[in-house]
Protein backbone atom coordinates (compact mmCIF):
# COMPACT_ATOMS: atom_id res chain seq x y z
CA UNK A 1 0.00 0.00 0.00
CA UNK A 2 2.26 2.55 1.07
CA UNK A 3 5.70 2.85 -1.84
CA UNK A 4 7.69 5.32 0.30
CA UNK A 5 9.05 4.67 3.65
CA UNK A 6 8.35 7.81 5.77
CA UNK A 7 8.73 8.69 9.66
CA UNK A 8 8.47 11.48 11.09
CA UNK A 9 9.67 14.13 14.32
CA UNK A 10 6.92 15.59 15.71
CA UNK A 11 7.85 18.43 18.28
CA UNK A 12 5.11 20.60 19.80
CA UNK A 13 6.85 24.38 20.14
CA UNK A 14 5.32 25.18 23.63
CA UNK A 15 8.71 24.39 24.98
CA UNK A 16 12.65 23.91 23.93
CA UNK A 17 13.40 20.56 23.11
CA UNK A 18 15.14 18.29 25.79
CA UNK A 19 17.04 14.96 26.10
CA UNK A 20 13.96 12.78 25.81
CA UNK A 21 12.97 14.64 22.40
CA UNK A 22 16.79 14.12 21.26
CA UNK A 23 16.67 10.33 21.76
CA UNK A 24 13.36 9.67 20.48
CA UNK A 25 14.68 11.42 17.34
CA UNK A 26 17.93 9.82 17.18
CA UNK A 27 16.20 6.61 17.74
CA UNK A 28 13.93 7.65 14.86
CA UNK A 29 16.51 8.55 12.31
CA UNK A 30 18.63 5.44 13.49
CA UNK A 31 15.25 2.92 12.45
CA UNK A 32 15.19 5.75 9.05
CA UNK A 33 18.56 4.95 8.47
CA UNK A 34 18.37 0.60 8.83
CA UNK A 35 15.22 0.91 6.33
CA UNK A 36 16.46 3.76 4.25
CA UNK A 37 13.36 5.49 4.49
CA UNK A 38 13.13 8.99 4.58
CA UNK A 39 11.87 11.42 7.68
CA UNK A 40 9.35 14.30 8.14
CA UNK A 41 9.93 17.34 10.30
CA UNK A 42 5.68 17.83 11.42
CA UNK A 43 5.70 20.44 13.99
CA UNK A 44 2.95 20.20 15.90
CA UNK A 45 1.23 23.82 16.52
CA UNK A 46 -2.93 23.39 16.74
CA UNK A 47 -2.22 24.55 20.50
CA UNK A 48 -1.81 28.40 19.15
CA UNK A 49 -1.96 29.64 22.70
CA UNK A 50 0.83 27.56 23.77
CA UNK A 51 2.91 27.67 20.55
CA UNK A 52 6.12 30.10 21.18
CA UNK A 53 7.88 31.65 17.87
CA UNK A 54 10.90 30.72 19.77
CA UNK A 55 10.65 27.52 20.28
CA UNK A 56 9.78 26.96 16.56
CA UNK A 57 13.21 28.45 15.89
CA UNK A 58 14.65 26.23 18.62
CA UNK A 59 13.80 22.88 16.61
CA UNK A 60 15.50 24.07 13.40
CA UNK A 61 18.78 25.36 15.34
CA UNK A 62 18.72 21.98 17.53
CA UNK A 63 17.92 19.56 14.84
CA UNK A 64 21.39 21.20 13.30
CA UNK A 65 23.32 21.17 16.12
CA UNK A 66 22.86 17.60 16.83
CA UNK A 67 23.70 16.92 12.93
CA UNK A 68 19.97 14.93 12.85
CA UNK A 69 18.85 14.57 9.56
CA UNK A 70 15.20 15.06 8.30
CA UNK A 71 14.31 14.85 4.53
CA UNK A 72 10.46 16.03 4.24
CA UNK A 73 8.82 19.79 5.75
CA UNK A 74 10.10 23.18 6.61
CA UNK A 75 14.11 23.75 6.55
CA UNK A 76 13.45 27.41 8.37
CA UNK A 77 10.75 28.80 10.48
CA UNK A 78 8.99 30.93 7.85
CA UNK A 79 8.81 28.28 6.00
CA UNK A 80 7.21 26.54 8.25
CA UNK A 81 4.72 29.01 9.18
CA UNK A 82 3.85 29.75 5.61
CA UNK A 83 3.47 26.44 4.18
CA UNK A 84 3.48 23.13 7.35
CA UNK A 85 1.33 25.07 10.10
CA UNK A 86 -1.30 22.54 11.49
CA UNK A 87 -3.77 26.18 10.79
CA UNK A 88 -2.80 25.49 7.37
CA UNK A 89 -4.72 22.22 7.22
CA UNK A 90 -7.91 23.41 9.39
CA UNK A 91 -10.07 22.92 6.60
CA UNK A 92 -8.55 19.01 6.25
CA UNK A 93 -9.72 18.44 10.33
CA UNK A 94 -13.11 20.09 9.75
CA UNK A 95 -13.81 17.95 7.21
CA UNK A 96 -12.91 14.91 9.09
CA UNK A 97 -14.78 16.33 11.99
CA UNK A 98 -17.86 17.27 9.85
CA UNK A 99 -17.53 13.24 8.32
CA UNK A 100 -17.99 11.75 12.08
CA UNK A 101 -20.96 14.18 12.75
CA UNK A 102 -22.95 12.99 9.62
CA UNK A 103 -21.63 9.48 10.37
CA UNK A 104 -23.39 10.19 13.91
CA UNK A 105 -20.05 8.61 15.55
CA UNK A 106 -19.59 11.52 17.84
CA UNK A 107 -21.96 13.62 20.51
CA UNK A 108 -21.45 16.87 22.22
CA UNK A 109 -19.93 16.83 25.76
CA UNK A 110 -20.11 19.63 28.32
CA UNK A 111 -19.00 17.97 30.98
CA UNK A 112 -15.55 18.97 32.62
CA UNK A 113 -12.87 16.59 33.60
CA UNK A 114 -13.45 17.01 36.68
CA UNK A 115 -17.18 16.38 36.35
CA UNK A 116 -16.04 12.86 34.65
CA UNK A 117 -14.11 12.27 37.48
CA UNK A 118 -17.04 12.11 39.78
CA UNK A 119 -19.98 10.93 38.17
CA UNK A 120 -21.19 9.43 34.86
CA UNK A 121 -21.45 11.35 31.82
CA UNK A 122 -24.80 11.17 30.26
CA UNK A 123 -24.32 13.60 27.34
CA UNK A 124 -24.40 10.84 24.97
CA UNK A 125 -28.56 10.76 25.86
CA UNK A 126 -28.94 14.44 25.75
CA UNK A 127 -29.22 15.61 22.16
CA UNK A 128 -26.93 18.07 22.85
CA UNK A 129 -26.39 20.63 20.09
CA UNK A 130 -23.05 20.06 18.77
CA UNK A 131 -22.86 24.13 17.68
CA UNK A 132 -24.10 24.92 21.03
CA UNK A 133 -21.15 26.93 23.55
CA UNK A 134 -18.74 25.66 25.11
CA UNK A 135 -19.18 22.09 24.01
CA UNK A 136 -16.63 19.30 23.54
CA UNK A 137 -17.22 16.29 20.53
CA UNK A 138 -16.48 13.01 21.76
CA UNK A 139 -16.50 10.01 20.03
CA UNK A 140 -18.90 7.13 20.61
CA UNK A 141 -16.54 4.09 21.29
CA UNK A 142 -18.22 0.54 20.17
CA UNK A 143 -17.81 -1.65 23.00
CA UNK A 144 -17.85 -4.80 20.61
CA UNK A 145 -14.93 -3.49 18.68
CA UNK A 146 -11.47 -5.03 19.67
CA UNK A 147 -7.41 -3.67 18.59
CA UNK A 148 -5.40 -6.32 17.95
CA UNK A 149 -1.90 -5.93 18.04
CA UNK A 150 0.37 -7.88 15.83
CA UNK A 151 4.45 -8.09 16.47
CA UNK A 152 6.77 -9.86 14.51
CA UNK A 153 7.89 -13.31 16.43
CA UNK A 154 5.45 -12.57 19.03
CA UNK A 155 1.75 -13.62 19.97
CA UNK A 156 -1.07 -11.49 19.11
CA UNK A 157 -2.67 -8.86 21.91
CA UNK A 158 -5.77 -7.79 21.96
CA UNK A 159 -7.62 -4.60 23.65
CA UNK A 160 -10.51 -2.97 23.89
CA UNK A 161 -11.12 1.12 24.31
CA UNK A 162 -13.74 2.01 27.09
CA UNK A 163 -13.45 5.62 26.95
CA UNK A 164 -15.33 8.32 24.84
CA UNK A 165 -12.18 10.35 23.97
CA UNK A 166 -12.55 14.28 22.63
CA UNK A 167 -11.76 15.11 18.93
CA UNK A 168 -12.99 18.19 19.04
CA UNK A 169 -12.16 20.82 22.18
CA UNK A 170 -14.74 23.26 23.90
CA UNK A 171 -12.77 26.06 21.86
CA UNK A 172 -13.49 24.79 18.41
CA UNK A 173 -10.36 23.36 17.64
CA UNK A 174 -9.30 19.59 16.68
CA UNK A 175 -8.05 17.57 19.24
CA UNK A 176 -4.99 16.11 19.18
CA UNK A 177 -5.89 12.51 18.49
CA UNK A 178 -7.86 13.77 15.10
CA UNK A 179 -5.05 15.60 13.93
CA UNK A 180 -2.42 13.51 14.23
CA UNK A 181 -3.63 11.19 12.21
CA UNK A 182 -4.54 13.56 9.21
CA UNK A 183 -1.66 14.93 9.26
CA UNK A 184 -0.07 11.36 9.02
CA UNK A 185 -1.97 10.51 5.86
CA UNK A 186 -1.72 13.90 4.64
CA UNK A 187 1.70 13.37 4.34
CA UNK A 188 2.06 9.74 3.85
CA UNK A 189 3.97 8.93 7.21
CA UNK A 190 3.83 5.25 7.51
CA UNK A 191 6.78 4.58 10.09
CA UNK A 192 5.54 6.23 13.47
CA UNK A 193 8.09 6.02 16.63
CA UNK A 194 6.59 7.24 20.24
CA UNK A 195 7.60 6.59 23.87
CA UNK A 196 5.64 4.06 25.58
CA UNK A 197 3.74 6.42 27.26
CA UNK A 198 1.58 7.05 24.35
CA UNK A 199 1.16 3.46 23.60
CA UNK A 200 -2.90 4.44 24.48
CA UNK A 201 -2.93 7.36 21.96
CA UNK A 202 -1.90 5.11 19.44
CA UNK A 203 -4.79 2.67 20.14
CA UNK A 204 -7.11 5.82 20.28
CA UNK A 205 -5.54 7.11 16.76
CA UNK A 206 -5.99 3.62 15.31
CA UNK A 207 -10.16 3.24 16.51
CA UNK A 208 -10.12 6.83 15.17
CA UNK A 209 -8.65 6.72 12.01
CA UNK A 210 -11.03 3.31 11.10
CA UNK A 211 -14.15 5.42 11.64
CA UNK A 212 -12.63 7.99 8.68
CA UNK A 213 -12.98 7.13 5.18
CA UNK A 214 -9.17 6.47 4.63
CA UNK A 215 -9.89 3.75 7.50
CA UNK A 216 -7.66 1.15 5.97
CA UNK A 217 -4.40 3.35 5.75
CA UNK A 218 -3.27 2.60 8.86
CA UNK A 219 -3.58 -1.16 8.30
CA UNK A 220 0.23 -1.64 7.22
CA UNK A 221 1.56 1.43 9.52
CA UNK A 222 4.31 0.01 11.66
CA UNK A 223 5.17 1.57 15.45
CA UNK A 224 7.56 1.26 17.90
CA UNK A 225 7.31 2.10 21.02
CA UNK A 226 10.30 3.35 22.74
CA UNK A 227 10.98 3.35 26.67
CA UNK A 228 11.49 6.78 28.13
CA UNK A 229 14.59 9.09 29.46
CA UNK A 230 14.23 9.13 33.06
CA UNK A 231 15.29 12.02 35.53
CA UNK A 232 17.74 10.98 38.59
CA UNK A 233 14.33 10.31 40.60
CA UNK A 234 13.06 8.14 37.49
CA UNK A 235 10.27 10.62 36.43
CA UNK A 236 10.23 10.86 32.60
CA UNK A 237 11.67 14.16 31.01
CA UNK A 238 9.08 16.30 29.72
CA UNK A 239 8.15 20.05 29.03
CA UNK A 240 5.64 20.32 31.64
CA UNK A 241 8.52 19.19 33.95
CA UNK A 242 10.85 21.54 32.91
CA UNK A 243 13.22 19.64 31.63
CA UNK A 244 16.36 20.84 30.74
CA UNK A 245 16.71 21.94 27.37
CA UNK A 246 19.23 20.58 25.09
CA UNK A 247 20.47 24.17 23.79
CA UNK A 248 21.76 25.10 27.84
CA UNK A 249 23.77 21.72 27.10
CA UNK A 250 27.57 22.86 26.49
CA UNK A 251 29.03 19.52 25.62
CA UNK A 252 27.13 18.36 22.55
CA UNK A 253 29.54 15.75 21.04
CA UNK A 254 29.48 13.99 24.96
CA UNK A 255 25.59 14.02 24.83
CA UNK A 256 25.16 12.32 21.51
CA UNK A 257 27.40 9.71 22.88
CA UNK A 258 25.47 8.98 26.49
CA UNK A 259 22.45 9.06 24.38
CA UNK A 260 24.03 6.35 21.71
CA UNK A 261 24.46 3.63 24.13
CA UNK A 262 20.74 4.32 25.73
CA UNK A 263 19.12 4.02 22.00
CA UNK A 264 21.59 0.84 20.88
CA UNK A 265 19.13 -0.74 23.61
CA UNK A 266 16.45 0.52 22.56
CA UNK A 267 17.21 -1.19 19.00
CA UNK A 268 17.43 -4.59 20.21
CA UNK A 269 14.46 -4.53 22.34
CA UNK A 270 12.21 -2.69 20.62
CA UNK A 271 9.54 -4.28 18.38
CA UNK A 272 8.02 -2.82 15.46
CA UNK A 273 3.78 -3.17 15.88
CA UNK A 274 0.97 -2.91 13.86
CA UNK A 275 -2.60 -2.90 14.57
CA UNK A 276 -6.25 -4.00 13.43
CA UNK A 277 -9.27 -2.69 14.34
CA UNK A 278 -11.70 -5.89 14.21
Amino acid sequence: MHENKIFRFAPTPSGFLHLGNVASFMFTELLAKKENAQILLRIDDLDSDRTRSVCVDDIFKTLELLGIEYQLGPKKTADFYQNYSQLTRISLYNEALNFLKEAEHVYACVCTRKDREQTKCTCSDRNISFDALNVAWRLKIDGTKTIELNQETETKHIYKLTENFVVRQKNGKPAYQLATIIDDIYFGVNRIVRGEDLFQSSLMQIYLASLLPTKNYFDNVQFWHHPLITDEEGVKLSKSANATAVNEEEDIPRLKLKLYYGIGEWYEQTKSCTFLVK
